[in-house]
């Protein structure tokens, strides 16, 4: 199959770094190569930027991997010396933020004056719009994962393939229970998903930042832009299906590492509400959360009223902390419950020494 290269292209400051390594991390069989780490940085810019392509050229002959992400400013005659010496399928994603934003402090970093007056210069001969780029995106309003994340949607589509195939994969738990198995979510789920979640007695307990009514097609997208991209970093996000419908998602169970407050969520479908099921889902993910990922307590939080939600905390080993004002989609919550979980207690909920 022919090599994929990918020059993330853009001024000084744009982004391009940042965005073409996070692009590396998450998209499958890939490389990072920082284009101005490449070639003698003592002699001049006309000097040097022969030397920079040379090197890439050079790096993607020797380099065995699918795709490449390259971050590098693009002149014209650049774009066409890359054509013509990679054997490679070239494609451009241009970061395209307005030239005031380039110009200013961006994840801390401070910028020196000839890197100002050299940011001017570069808007001014047009690196924020190459007539060559398969995309131009202005990411002045995103943060560096969002953008991208923006962009491997985009390639998804120049590279033919679902988005979760792309991304790279590690191995995601599951877990089998009495009734159950837990497994990772794809987005061939997303329609079973949906229909099952976009219902109001599911979403009338959830925050209110989840919109209802639940938009069609917003369980892809937000599989895409919040599920995919953290999973196993920062997030672990299981399908709970059925084992004799194991295609069909009934529900979700998620952790993760940075609470607001709370270290979980959950959701199941409500004809299966009073079966126990989610209790049953929740002993291995707490298990995997204490004994995998190595959290030492975890923060759960749910609307006060909420009488289901509440029993599986109190099964688990959970302590109530505090009650707190709180907006749902259902407003006649108006306060929700923050419990707390350590690993001693849970331990010792289910029987087991620390």
């Amino acid at each position: 199959m022919l090599q994929t290269v990918i020059i993330v292209n853009g001024s000084i400051n744009s982004g391009k770094s940042t965005v073409a390594q996070k692009l590396a991390n998450i998209i499958s069989d890939c490389v990072f190569i920082e284009g101005d780490e490449l070639g003698n940085h003592d002699s001049d810019l006309e000097k040097w930027i022969p030397t920079v392509l040379q090197a890439i050229v050079q790096h993607a002959r020797e380099l065995d991997c699918q795709n490449i992400f390259v971050a590098f400013p693009l002149r014209h005659e650049d774009w066409e010396y890359l054509q013509q010496h990679l054997n490679a399928d070239l494609i451009c994603v241009t970061l395209s933020p307005p030239m005031k934003v380039a110009l200013s402090t961006r994840n801390s970093r401070q910028l020196e004056n000839w890197e100002r007056k050299r940011i001017q210069e570069m808007y001014n001969d047009g690196y924020h719009e190459r007539d060559f780029s398969y995309l131009i995106h202005d990411n002045a309003q995103e943060t560096p994962e969002e953008t991208a994340h923006f962009i491997a949607q985009f390639l998804t589509k120049k590279l033919k393939k679902p988005l979760d195939q792309c991304m790279k994969k590690f191995e995601f738990p599951s877990f089998r229970t009495e009734r159950l198995i837990l497994r990772e979510i794809i987005e061939a789920d997303a329609p079973s998903y949906e229909k099952n979640f976009a219902t109001y007695d599911v979403i009338s307990e959830l925050n209110r930042e989840v919109p209802w009514p639940y938009p069609k097609g917003g369980v892809l997208e937000y599989m895409r832009t919040e599920i995919f991209p953290k999973q196993g970093k920062d997030a672990w996000v299981w399908g709970i299906v059925l084992k004799d419908k194991p295609n069909e998602i009934i529900g979700s169970i998620g952790l993760w590492k940075e609470g607001s407050p709370e270290n979980r969520g959950f959701w199941l479908a409500k004809k299966f509400w009073g079966q126990g099921i989610m209790t049953e889902a929740v002993i291995p993910v707490m298990n995997y959360a204490f004994d995998v990922i190595g959290f030492d307590k975890l923060t759960f939080a749910n609307a006060a009223g909420n009488k289901r939600s509440r029993r599986i905390k109190e099964k688990t080993g959970a302590r109530l902390i505090r009650l707190e004002p709180a907006e749902f989609v259902n407003s006649d919550y108006k306060q929700r419950e923050i419990w707390e979980l350590t690993k001693q207690e849970w331990y010792k909920s289910q029987g087991r020494n620390c």
